[in-house]
């Protein structure tokens, strides 16, 4: 039989061909005729993890572990089968089939019926299974995300269902099995409507039984946003992009940054702590969930009045500065705090760092196909990080850097990775029905669920977090330190009760003038204080006279989440007790 009669070869081909009508996804799946040994079986890798959800609705149904002998028996019911990664890779293939019948049919696109959940578990929910072997990563196994709250910057108040009491940031509170607040676990669930997670809901309280506890307000709820907004986040700008593409699973789209499987799957290739890792972790993952309430009102707002600041955030150059009248100056100050334009098309190319690309943000061949790289500028090496066009603090450059060299292995840059499968939740901002309202009341809350997977917690969400977003001193783009600022969108703000503003000081004994990049060892007296003195070490910055400092408030603040430990589907049966 020719290989153009096999019947095998045909559908391959005709599955990538489909494929086409889901790339605006930032995860597409790779059609290949085998399944290397090399890479995570499909079928074995629970279905969020690899693809994330195909969605429009979505809960996270938090639960506390009552009886864990029933527990188990629920894992090894029959009735419970979480979505593989395999099933959602079906699940899109049915989606893109659905898409093109309607384009040839010139009709709207039918719903593709979505049943779709999965199941993580803390490590107090470990436990309290039974479960005492370690993962192999080393914050997981100690801490819950309410001992790190400091930690990640967190100043706000948390929600009461992540806010537990006795937790220790020191040591660690994960192994507190009898507090009676901890998590436990959390099931994802998702579907096309409210009803299909109501029906999945229905589906694994029936399962369960009293075997668990759902707390009060347990069930966090979050649904795409409407329309021509659907791929977007509150603040309007288009969400997913910046996804990495895992080698021999995704296809990469241009530009796209490829990771290797054990990024973001244990006991894989990329896995950084490989060889720590107990067997039954093979096939899991890590997953971090955190609810980011956004002012999104506060933000256009703000946008409005102080537009013209665009100026003065870095990629402040004099080439890309001209006036702007105010909507396209509060548009462009916007987009330099996000990295992109509201339609995802980068500010970092020469053609849309001043003005939005509606065409180029919607193709996924050309939205991230750019590495930062500023070229046929006289004064600006191609060859060194540069913020001519994008700001080194904006939101998508700080959490998705690229093109560090030499002061960044690229290796490095990529194990820092993470998918992203986030949702937004509550109502839509409009200013008709929120004039007069306080923003605090809960019925006006708005933001994004955030959820990510990654293998190591310390070397994706961490990383991320602490390590780029609330480092004032990352990227690094020399061999001196710059002091270029946080993350304008998820950094963490000054904790309570001290200063944001630089501390005036005069120096005790001044010797000599600074010169940019050297290293100093000085003796400070603050004004107005007698009886000390400070050393402080460290590099000089000589600003620019023209330079003014803004000062950009911050519009996202967590109210709480979790860590939380994805077994493969394999491990979870083998976790299953007698019915």
């Amino acid at each position: 039989m020719s290989a153009a009669s096999d019947p095998a070869q045909k559908k391959l081909e005709e599955d990538i061909k489909l494929l086409k009508n889901i790339r605006s996804r930032g995860l597409v799946p790779l059609i290949t005729a085998e399944e290397s040994p090399d890479l995570p079986h499909l079928s074995d890798v629970q279905g969020d993890v690899i693809y994330g959800f195909p969605k429009s609705f979505e809960r996270f149904l938090f639960f506390r572990i009552a009886d864990p002998k029933g527990f188990k028996a629920g894992l090894s019911n029959p009735r419970f089968n979480p979505t593989s990664s395999e099933d959602v890779k079906k699940n899109l293939l049915k989606i893109a089939k659905a898409r093109a019948d309607a384009n040839l049919a010139g009709e709207d696109v039918k719903r593709v019926p979505l049943l779709q959940y999965q199941i993580a578990f803390s490590k107090t929910g470990l436990l309290v299974l039974g479960l005492q072997d370690d993962t192999g990563d080393e914050r997981f196994d100690k801490y819950c995300m309410r001992d790190n709250r400091v930690f990640l910057g967190d100043q706000q108040n948390w929600d009461r269902l992540f806010d537990k009491p006795d937790y220790n940031e020191t040591d660690g509170s994960a192994h507190d099995i009898k507090n009676p607040r901890a998590l436990h676990g959390a099931f994802v669930i998702a579907g096309d409507t409210d009803k299909d997670c109501d029906e999945v809901t229905d589906l694994l309280k029936a399962i369960f039984g009293s075997s668990m506890e759902i707390p009060e307000q347990g069930a966090v709820d979050g649904h795409v946003r409407p329309d021509k907004h659907r791929h977007d986040e509150h603040f309007g700008y288009r969400d997913g992009i910046s996804q990495p593409a895992i080698r021999g699973l995704d296809h990469p789209l241009p530009g796209q940054i490829q990771v290797d499987p054990g990024v973001i799957i244990m006991g894989y290739k990329g896995d950084p702590v490989l060889s720590k890792r107990p067997e039954w972790t093979k096939g899991g993952a890590i997953m971090v969930f955190r609810k980011l309430q956004q002012y999104v009102v506060a933000w256009d707002s703000y946008m409005v009045t102080n537009g013209q600041n665009y100026q003065n955030v870095p990629g402040g150059k004099a080439g890309v500065n001209p006036d702007l009248p105010p909507g396209e100056a509060a548009e462009l100050l916007g987009a330099r705090l996000v990295g992109r334009w509201k339609s995802g098309a980068p500010i970092a190319l020469k053609e849309t760092s001043l003005k939005d690309d509606l065409v180029l943000g919607g193709d996924p061949k050309r939205n991230n196909n750019f590495d930062y790289s500023v070229r046929d500028v006289p004064g600006v090496s191609a060859q060194a990080p540069s913020d001519y066009y994008c700001p080194f603090t904006a939101h998508s450059r700080k959490t998705a850097p690229r093109n560090l060299d030499p002061y960044v292995a690229r290796q490095f840059l990529e194990s820092g990775s993470i998918i992203r499968a986030g949702i937004a939740y509550g109502p839509e901002a409009r200013a008709e029905r929120d004039k007069g309202e306080d923003s605090e009341i809960e019925k006006w809350r708005r933001g994004l669920l955030f959820n990510c997977y990654a293998s190591h917690l310390n070397s994706g969400f961490i990383r991320q977090t602490t390590g780029y977003g609330n480092n004032d001193f990352f990227p690094i783009t020399a061999l001196t330190p710059n002091n270029h600022g946080q993350d304008p969108i998820i950094g963490g703000p000054p904790p309570k009760g001290s200063s944001a503003e630089e501390r005036g000081a005069s120096l005790d004994q001044p010797t000599s003038s600074f010169i940019d990049g050297r290293q100093v060892d000085l003796n400070l007296r603050v004004p107005g204080e007698t009886l000390r003195t400070y050393r402080v070490t460290g590099h000089v910055e000589v600003r620019p006279v023209t330079q003014a400092k803004v000062d950009f408030p911050f519009f996202v603040t967590s109210r709480g989440g979790e860590y939380f430990f994805v077994p493969s589907i394999p491990t979870l049966k083998s976790w299953g007790g007698p019915q």
